[in-house]
């Protein structure tokens, strides 16, 4: 208790962002947290910033070879992400996800505000959406691999369906049960050792 009064006395204390409940929330798995912190802070060692300290031949972008490598193409308006942003917004229900990265930032930090139930499946395939998205452009980078987006959405559709099978408490109504089966989970399999209750 005293070291908890110390520590709080002597650190310092920035400003809550906006952000911070979708990046820090319990729901979104820790490697999919560091890097929802470094594209929320925009400091990604995309190319355009690699190219700032060190000369390199080719700032284009890896998932589309054409325009340059910054975090608002990386994760925003180009063919790759913004198919798999159309694909996440179809599974939780929304009618478009914005293309433009800090409209997605915007519309992000409000859905996970919304009720508790849909905000945990949002930050779960939010969250598991962005890692996939730089972990696909890593892979290019670095290994040379190349996953297509079918690849990579049945990645995404994985860690969430691992993850929304964990939880104890499960909907009771309708519309939530929808939510769950789009990301393949099993009604059966989820309440076999559950026991509902409401949320």
């Amino acid at each position: 208790m005293i070291s908890n009064k110390v520590w709080n006395t002597i650190r310092d204390k920035e400003e809550i962002v906006d952000w911070a409940n979708l990046v820090w929330s319990s729901k979104v798995i820790p490697r999919h947290q560091f890097i929802l912190w470094l594209a929320f802070q925009e400091i990604l060692n995309t190319r355009d910033r690699v190219k700032k300290y060190m000369e390199i031949l080719d700032s284009s972008c890896l998932l589309c070879e054409g325009n340059e490598e910054i975090v608002d193409h990386l994760f925003g308006n180009y063919s790759f992400a913004s198919k798999l942003w159309n694909k996440f917004a179809k599974n939780i229900e929304m009618t478009r996800f914005p293309e433009d990265w800090k409209e997605i930032k915007e519309v992000s930090m409000k859905k996970a505000k919304c009720t508790k139930f849909k905000s945990k499946i949002f930050k779960y395939g939010f969250g598991s959406t962005v890692y996939n998205i730089g972990r696909e452009r890593n892979a290019r980078a670095f290994s040379r691999n190349q996953r297509s987006l079918k690849q990579t959405w049945d990645n995404i559709v994985t860690y969430c369906n691992a993850n929304i099978q964990t939880w104890r408490r499960v909907p009771k109504n309708e519309q939530n049960w929808n939510l769950y089966r789009n990301w393949n989970v099993s009604y059966q399999k989820v309440t076999k050792d559950t026991v509902f209750l409401a949320r």
